[in-house]
């Protein structure tokens, strides 16, 4: 009886690998596995300015113009002048400013001349600069016939970015052209650390970590938070203002004007906090969020509050001697 040909075809197989040696068989699969491989590549971008670079700047201007009090120029007509203005976020201090006069009840002018008042601001210093340090054996280079490099051991090190602002407001009447006080001048410094030790890291700190975990809590928050930008009640004097000075009445009008949603403060998921006490009141969650950089995301680490409560009924009640107590014990 002659073998079938599908037979025959393995049988032929296994004679040929059995006269491959395993040098031979290995640099096959080998082969095969190089020309079945494949390749991607993805490219990645950087701004030119880092976001922490921006950030340290728009901070430290922020701050910078908290120190100064606009509540005396409420009501007045105030032309900012930003001549003296020369630095790298030059429209972003300007709009600060313009934001802050706002917020105080400031009427702002297009021209000087239209002004009561002309403010006039300048920039001192905007900008950064960082600085690094580290504990540990630097490297050391020995010269000689043979010359010895010895490598750098760092244990703890730190890389520290410094943002500063200093602005000057000068206030003069516009008419008169005389100074209405001594002017302001603020200065603010903000920083921004990242520690490594023995190689683990980073671990931040500094002035600007508040900023950084507040950007990753809003950036956690549900879609549906909003915040309102325009103020029902400001919106209704401004209306009524204009309907009793003569001037064109605005679209706006105290009867027909909907109110603006107010802005929904973000609540916690429930079941996040531990159960009320006897007040009724939800304490937060207590834990450790790692990791401690707020540029990373936030890894809550389960803490003594989650480890579930053991049940000791399951241990065996062991039955102890009755002794009868004996009078007069």
């Amino acid at each position: 009886m002659r073998p079938s040909r599908s037979w025959r075809k393995i049988r032929h197989s296994i004679r040929v690998f059995s006269v491959f040696p395993a040098e031979r068989i290995a640099t096959l699969f080998l082969v095969a596995l190089v020309s079945i491989a494949g390749c991607s590549t993805t490219r990645l971008t950087e701004t030119p300015r880092s976001g922490i670079e921006q950030l340290l700047l728009s901070t430290a201007i922020e701050r910078s113009l908290d120190q100064v009090d606009f509540s005396a120029l409420a009501g007045r007509s105030i032309y900012v002048d930003d001549r003296f203005v020369e630095c790298v976020d030059k429209k972003y201090l300007v709009a600060s400013l313009r934001r802050k006069l706002l917020a105080a009840g400031v009427q702002l002018a297009e021209k000087p001349e239209d002004a009561d008042w002309v403010l006039e601001v300048s920039s001192a210093s905007v900008g950064t600069d960082r600085s690094e340090g580290f504990v540990g054996i630097p490297s050391v280079n020995i010269p000689g016939p043979l010359p010895v490099h010895t490598p750098e051991v760092r244990l703890i090190s730190h890389t520290t970015q410094f943002g500063t602002a200093k602005i000057g407001l000068v206030l003069y009447d516009s008419k008169l052209r005389v100074g209405l006080g001594p002017g302001a001048l603020a200065h603010t410094r903000v920083t921004n650390t990242n520690w490594f030790v023995l190689g683990l890291g980073p671990i931040n700190s500094g002035s600007l970590r508040s900023e950084l975990i507040q950007a990753r809590q809003k950036s956690e928050q549900p879609q549906d938070y909003r915040v309102a930008l325009v103020d029902p009640h400001q919106v209704a004097r401004l209306a009524q203002r204009n309907g009793t000075s003569g001037a064109p009445a605005s679209k706006f009008s105290p009867e027909d004007q909907v109110p603006m949603p107010a802005s929904t403060p973000w609540q916690p998921p429930a079941g996040l906090g531990l159960p009320p006490d006897e007040s009724g009141e939800e304490h937060p969650p207590r834990g450790i969020i790692w990791p401690p950089d707020p540029n990373m995301p936030a890894l809550p680490l389960p803490s003594g509050d989650g480890v579930p409560l053991l049940n000791w009924q399951f241990l065996p009640s062991i039955p102890l001697p009755f002794v009868p107590s004996r009078e007069g014990d």
